[in-house]
């Protein structure tokens, strides 16, 4: 059953929130707890491509080192989001060495620094750390507007689901049940869920992706664009689903977004073209169908004027990474 366009008013199954959440599972998303004691200290160098780092204090304390910004201090039940555009790093106090994580992203932490046999004499800390990879991927733009650095704190009050989340995570690590390669990438995404609500609840309403989540017009226009990118939808039909004139909804959507209608919806049908290159065996005719191209030719020239490379050539690095 195809999925009805919407004109003119916000209704309940707008989520932009979960539409950028879907966008990220192109990457690889993984989790790690590790137990830290002495004098420690790890630091993270920007990512080549797009992603994020989540830290989560479970015990004791630790000091969050972003690159060009003050320490801050995370107690026990604290959340830190960080953007992986950005170096930071993690230690027992502002002033310990830090040493490089290895950029391969299978290494999230150092074998050596997570015993859990650890003396009770010394200080303990423990944290869980959850990070996405996007190869060749641009974050949704909602995520981009987050800030690069976002601390909840204090996470330890019994009816928080946050703390639900991170002790589900934690029982994951522990008991490597069936189905724990599933569960871990979801309880990531819905830890990163209210990560971005809290984000948004502080943010100013009327500025940029706040202001689009908010506004009818253009989370009904995003609404048709993210799910039914096959139609040939222009600034004018967009405009008119919608409810604002033409040059209304372009002025509109371009401040909130940060880019024209036209480039955020050709952003988003290559973000599902990946999807669908890297996680099935889909005909590129049936690619092509999905994202309102009337051509593999047509499809595959503006696949890789936006991505660097060829649908064919994207498949095959995908396969290859699947098999490593």
């Amino acid at each position: 059953m195809s999925i009805p366009l919407i004109y003119g008013a916000r209704i309940a199954n707008v989520d932009l929130v979960g539409d950028a959440i879907r966008a990220l599972r192109i990457g690889q998303p993984r989790s790690a707890r590790a137990y830290l004691y002495g004098n420690w200290g790890l630091r993270w160098d920007p990512s080549r491509g797009a992603g994020f780092n989540i830290h989560v204090v479970l015990q004791g304390n630790c000091w969050l080192r972003p690159d060009g910004r003050d320490p801050v201090q995370l107690e026990a039940g604290d959340v830190a989001f960080i953007s992986r555009t950005i170096a930071h790093g993690v230690s027992d106090s502002p002033l310990s060495p830090l040493r490089d994580v290895p950029p391969d992203e299978n290494d999230f932490w150092f074998p050596d620094h997570a015993d859990a046999e650890a003396s009770p004499t010394l200080p303990l800390t423990v944290l869980m750390g959850g990070s996405y990879y996007l190869q060749r991927q641009r974050m949704h733009p909602l995520i981009e507007s987050l800030p690069e650095v976002i601390v909840l704190p204090n996470r330890t009050q019994a009816d928080d689901p946050i703390l639900d989340i991170v002790n589900l995570l934690g029982a994951e690590h522990d008991n490597h049940e069936p189905g724990s390669s599933a569960a871990m990438p979801a309880l990531l995404d819905l830890l990163l869920t209210y990560v971005i609500r809290a984000a948004f609840d502080a943010a100013d309403p009327g500025m940029g992706w706040a202001a689009a989540i908010r506004d009818p017009a253009l989370s009904t226009a995003l609404h048709n664009m993210q799910n039914t990118p096959e139609i040939d939808w222009t600034v004018s039909t967009l405009a008119r689903a919608s409810g604002l004139s033409r040059a209304t909804f372009a002025r509109r959507f371009t401040a909130a977004v940060g880019q024209p209608p036209m480039a955020y919806l050709t952003w988003w049908r290559m973000n599902l073209a990946k999807q669908h290159l890297s996680e099935s065996d889909m005909p590129l005719s049936a690619v092509a169908s999905r994202t309102a191209y009337r051509s593999e030719f047509a499809f595959s020239k503006a696949f890789k004027r936006e991505v660097g490379c060829s649908p064919g050539a994207f498949r095959r690095e995908a396969t290859a990474r699947r098999r490593r």
